[in-house]
């Protein structure tokens, strides 16, 4: 694992640590640095829906999104001879795409 930044506020238990995860083992040691409450920024691809009023047709792009999540829940599990972790919470960080409070899982 690769320790990219970090800023950890000893007085009061506060920060953050940017990981990067090198092999399967180094999700297994994330997975017990995270729990639920945390804040955790991510960037993830998703696909938005553009509505025409005039024609009705559907546009549909793929945009690359940097969202801000409150944890609700973590699972480890092996998926397909890997190891994976799923992280679902709630968006706390609005941008042009997404609402504050709307459930997502990575």
């Amino acid at each position: 694992m690769r320790i990219e930044k970090k800023s950890i506020k000893k007085a009061w238990g506060e920060g953050y640590v940017t990981l990067v995860p090198t092999d399967d083992e180094d999700l297994w040691h994330i997975y017990n640095l995270i729990q639920k409450g945390d804040h955790i920024r991510m960037k993830t691809k998703r696909k938005i829906v553009d509505d025409t009023n005039v024609t009705g047709l559907k546009k549909i792009r793929t945009r690359l999104l940097t969202l801000t999540l409150l944890i609700v829940d973590i699972n480890y599990y092996a998926k397909e001879d890997r190891l994976c972790i799923s992280i679902k919470g709630r968006n706390s960080k609005e941008n042009d795409f997404l609402k504050i409070g709307q459930f997502h899982t990575f």
